[in-house]
């Protein structure tokens, strides 16, 4: 299932925040595909040497001044795998997660996109302040309805960026 995923790290500046994330992914034996979107000023930051070590990371660099979702489309053009998911260079995905929401989507061929709950860390002086669980405006957001029109108006009625989702890479494409 590994073979079937891709993970998209967009990053800018931040080499200590992705290299954290790519030794997470490695200390939990997690090693899908990556690919990472890099718009950072300073290209030579010590931490870049050690993330193209990976041999299942696959690095692009753009301008820094390229517009964040020019970004994102052009790293999703990259994606070779059926699924795909984007993840910030801070932030964490549970790699039993992630396995639920292929195996789904590989079950339930109606969905293009899936994914479940997830927490918000709010962090002083390194330590854990606040755990935030975040939902959709507290509730249970089901787009299931067969009319088109009537799926969009549930699912904008308490939209939150879905950038978390396992997504199909082929509909991805479709909008990228």
């Amino acid at each position: 299932m590994i073979n079937h995923l891709t993970i998209i790290i967009p990053t800018y500046n931040r080499y200590k925040k992705l290299s954290r994330i790519i030794k997470y992914f490695d200390s939990v034996n997690f090693s899908p595909k990556i690919v990472i979107l890099d718009s950072s000023i300073d290209k030579e930051q010590a931490g870049k040497i050690e993330i193209l070590k990976c041999k299942h990371i696959q690095y692009y660099e753009f301008s820094d001044n390229i517009c964040f979702f020019d970004k994102i489309s052009k790293g999703i053009q990259e994606i070779k795998t059926p699924y795909a998911v984007l993840c910030a260079d801070d932030d964490f995905i549970s790699p039993f997660s992630i396995y639920k929401c292929i195996d789904f989507l590989e079950t339930v061929h109606d969905y293009c996109s899936v994914h479940g709950r997830y927490m918000a860390f709010w962090i002083k002086d390194d330590k854990i302040v606040r755990i935030h669980p975040a939902y959709y405006h507290g509730r249970n957001l089901d787009i299931g309805s067969d009319d088109l029109d009537i799926r969009l108006k549930q699912y904008f009625s308490a939209y939150t960026p879905m950038f978390y989702s396992v997504c199909r890479t082929e509909i991805l494409k479709l909008y990228a």
